[in-house]
């Protein structure tokens, strides 16, 4: 298995390779502006879908983004700016659009033929889907900003998986680097014999065939060169039929989340303050991390990973430990 595991990333690998190298034939400058303003349009889209009309902001990261790397930096004006982003990126849209989809297609394919299968992650159960079928979630936006629609989410990588799982019955998370906030609590308290992470009502995990999902890719640039990039995430627009087992030939019932925790930190918001998780996302290293204990410390996010005693992040360690000290201390006036 593990043979196969690597011949297959390494098969994944060399496709990237080889779509890296058509695209190195267009123009690197216009490839970041067609793909800045796709990312334009679907910001613009997903303000209208939440009732907002203020593009001020959205406005403003896309002057400062275009004028990032087009040689007549310093426009202020949206209108002048947009439209010589259109003007830049009409000579390679069309190429850049066929390879892109032959670049999904691909990592589509080989999926498909090796039999390996993407996971949706949910706290719905079986009994519970509607109509017997994952429903498409509406008006929503794929990871990297590139389209939003109303769409299935799968993913192909293990460790985003587990993160989904933590979240089931939470109602949504802040994900980022190894950072996972779950938007409430369903864990249990955590045994300190056991330090077995357990969620109070259980996920379901449900194995899908690729052949109706398409992969979401994204346009980087590094080193000043463009790249394809694959996060491991799928989205399909057909609702997929939980009891055809072409489609879903398994689903599997998880309370055991404790391995979770061998390559994230996982916090839970407790519902103290709603706005926490956005504030820390906005933060980098020691700001976050000072935001975190404060925030452990006023109740406002249990800190999974300490209660478990399992990879504690430096500069949280004793923070659970305080935590729970603090709390005997206010049980015990």
């Amino acid at each position: 298995m593990a043979d196969n595991k690597e011949g297959f990333e390494t098969e994944l690998s060399q496709i990237t390779e080889q779509f890296n190298s058509e695209l190195k034939r267009l123009d690197p400058k216009a490839v970041s502006v067609a793909m800045y303003l796709r990312i334009y349009e679907t910001c613009k889209a997903i303000a209208l879908s939440q009732g907002r009309s203020n593009f001020e902001t959205i406005n403003q990261r896309f002057i400062d983004a275009v004028n990032s790397i087009i040689q007549n930096a310093g426009i202020s004006n949206f209108e002048d700016v947009f439209t010589q982003a259109q003007e830049i990126a009409k000579p390679v849209s069309k190429d850049l659009d066929t390879l892109k989809s032959g670049y999904e297609q691909s990592i589509k394919t080989a999926y498909v033929e090796s039999g390996n299968l993407l996971k949706h992650a949910t706290g719905i159960s079986p009994e519970e889907m509607e109509d017997g079928k994952i429903q498409l979630s509406k008006n929503r936006e794929n990871q990297y900003l590139t389209s939003i629609g109303d769409y299935v989410f799968a993913s192909s990588e293990e460790d985003s998986q587990d993160m989904y799982v933590a979240r089931a019955n939470t109602g949504g998370m802040y994900a980022f680097e190894k950072f996972c906030i779950t938007g409430g609590d369903n864990i249990q308290n955590i045994d300190n014999q056991q330090r077995r992470v357990l969620l109070k009502k259980p996920a379901y995990v449900y194995s899908i065939s690729p052949q109706k999902f398409n992969p979401v890719t994204n346009i980087e640039t590094r080193n000043g060169n463009p790249v394809f990039v694959f996060g491991q995430e799928w989205i399909s627009d057909e609702a997929v039929d939980i009891n055809d087992k072409s489609q879903v030939p398994d689903i599997e019932t998880v309370k055991d989340i404790t391995s979770i925790l061998e390559h994230t930190q996982l916090f839970c918001n407790t519902g103290k303050n709603r706005d926490i998780s956005r504030e820390i996302m906005k933060l980098q290293g020691n700001d976050r991390i000072s935001a975190i204990r404060t925030a452990i410390m006023n109740g406002e996010l249990r800190y999974i990973n300490g209660e478990a005693d399992r990879n504690v992040l430096n500069g949280l360690e004793g923070i659970q430990k305080q935590t729970t000290t603090k709390a005997q201390g206010q049980w015990n006036h």
